[in-house]
């Protein structure tokens, strides 16, 4: 079994907000451990050609595999397919599992039931599997046949933050490091695409502290409301749909969220003057069509619409010359707002609504009562 370990765990925080802080630390750390991820890598494939990626996560971590999806398809060439692990274990005929893909199963706290049973399923089909949890020490880090840390360490609050911009990081060095194995990056293009990921590093606490100012100037909106839609185009809709949990597990809050075309289909007809807007864009195209649905959300329906895009001329500017990792830059936003309302509205961020859940139905290998 290959073992990767990334750097050190269960540094103590005080609030989620030194979470947010540390992410540049823990993504620096991530970039200088990249040949290990490349080595481990090399090593998880025995050598053969992999073209395809399936991972398997639910929740944040399904995220973190749909935010990098368009870098390994578009830039890396590698093809990737997400699958829920209850999808895997109970509802997929794994006849159709492909031999020659990597399997990789995310679980940050390294203990989840499905994801333990579907990692079990792919070894006894023989496949290749590789593990990313918080630590080499879990259950699912042992089951897999290679496992990598995912560089946040253990993180206090339970509502994912660290961990979500690590993992994208560790599964981007992933795809990376498969695009130099198939020859289908060279070694001067890899170089730029890692200065790349320095950018968006160097840009995160501008970004963070942009975003603190933002919800200040704008705390009695949040404060009056109770119910947001999230939408984004391309590699920005996952990046609405983990802003979409955050707001709802963490505020907590009715949250929706919608790839930007579907938007203004079918979800159109559900839209509420008390309810909030979020529309996410980066490329020119998608600025158009967000100001056009900005404008008629604003005069039809009487609600705030924000876009956050890349300009001067929306809402808020996130600010990035990142051109490979941007999606992250736009997470930081999301993961200050929902700190902060969370916090103003008196939320412990260190626990669940309701722990005595697992007294009714177990998700973890081992129950852990609060």
């Amino acid at each position: 079994m290959i073992k990767a370990s990334k750097g050190k765990r269960g540094d103590s925080m005080n609030t989620l907000r030194d979470c947010i802080i540390e992410i540049p630390e823990k993504l620096n750390h991530l970039r200088d451990q990249r040949d290990v991820i490349a080595t481990a890598i090399n090593q998880a494939t025995h050598g053969d050609t992999v073209r395809k990626v399936v991972v398997v996560g639910s929740g944040s971590s399904y995220n973190t595999a749909f935010t990098t999806k368009t870098f390994a398809e578009s830039t890396c060439h590698i093809e990737v397919e997400l699958m829920y692990p209850s999808i895997f274990v109970e509802h997929y005929n794994r006849a159709l599992c492909d031999q020659h893909a990597l399997y990789i199963f995310i679980s940050q706290g390294g203990q989840t039931k499905l994801v333990y049973e579907a990692i079990e399923c792919a070894n006894q089909l023989g496949l290749k599997t590789v593990s990313i949890p918080e630590s080499l020490e879990t259950p699912i880090a042992k089951k897999a046949q290679t496992a990598l840390e995912m560089g946040s360490g253990k993180e206090q609050f339970i509502f994912r933050t660290l961990g979500f911009s690590t993992t994208c990081t560790v599964l981007y060095l992933i795809y990376l490091s498969l695009g130099v194995i198939n020859n289908q990056i060279d070694p001067t293009q890899s170089e730029a695409i890692i200065k790349d990921l320095d950018v968006m590093i160097q840009e995160l606490p501008h970004i963070r502290e942009a975003s603190n100012a933002f919800y200040h100037n704008n705390k009695l909106y949040f404060s009056k409301t109770d119910a947001y839609i999230f939408s984004g185009p391309g590699a920005l809709w996952p990046i609405a749909q983990e802003a979409d949990i955050k707001f709802m597990e963490m505020l907590p809050s009715l949250t929706n969220s919608f790839e930007l075309e579907e938007l203004i289909h079918g979800p159109q007809n559900m839209f509420t003057h008390d309810q909030g807007f979020f529309l996410l864009a980066y490329h020119e195209n998608d600025l158009r069509k967000s100001r056009k649905i900005q404008k008629f959300i604003t005069q039809e329906v009487h609600a705030r619409c924000i876009i956050v895009s890349n300009t001067d001329k929306d809402d808020f500017n996130i600010n990035t010359k990142s051109t490979y990792f941007y999606p992250l830059a736009y997470m930081t936003f999301f993961q200050v707002l929902a700190y902060h309302i969370a916090t103003d509205r008196g939320r412990d961020l260190s626990k669940t609504m309701y722990p005595q859940l697992s007294e009714y139905i177990n998700k973890s290998l081992e129950t852990k009562r609060s």
